[in-house]
């Protein structure tokens, strides 16, 4: 197998662990949001904060200790896991912009949150791929002279 080939075959990997990883996380957001909008009548946009935190926990457990394993720095230290919670934030922030957006438009609740979940995957698999979970070596210092 080619260098190109093997590295297509491990990014391929790398997806697919991405997409069972949002899997899982879409299912505790789904499962939270509705016990929290269903279940406890919260309105739907505080539930959605809620379901958020609980599947961004869960996303970066998963996605540091399994999808990004190999890819992740042997140390992420607490700038880039701070920076990860602030790229889901920001992720977040746009999901509920949609989902109360499509709600308002007429779209069923839970029609709106499934929409919302598609746009925070397609912003955090670029955050986490480009940013979070690159193991980049620190850029060299020129030589005066």
């Amino acid at each position: 197998m080619t260098g190109r080939a093997a590295r297509l075959r491990g990014e391929i990997r790398k997806l697919g662990k991405f997409s069972l990883t949002g899997v899982a996380n879409t299912a505790v957001d789904v499962a939270t949001f509705s016990l929290f909008t269903f279940g406890l009548g919260l309105a739907p946009v505080v539930a959605n904060v809620i379901a958020y935190l609980a599947a961004v926990t869960n996303s970066y457990l998963m996605n540091r200790y399994w999808t990004f394993r190999h890819d992740a720095p042997a140390s992420m230290g607490a700038g880039r896991i701070v920076l990860f919670f602030a790229l889901n934030t920001l992720a977040a922030g746009v999901a509920t912009g949609v989902l109360y957006v499509l709600i308002r438009a007429g779209l069923p609740t839970l029609a709106a949150k499934i929409l919302s979940i598609a746009v925070s995957m397609a912003i955090n698999y670029v955050a986490m791929r480009g940013v979070i979970f690159v193991n980049r070596s620190p850029i060299p210092v020129g030589r005066n002279g």
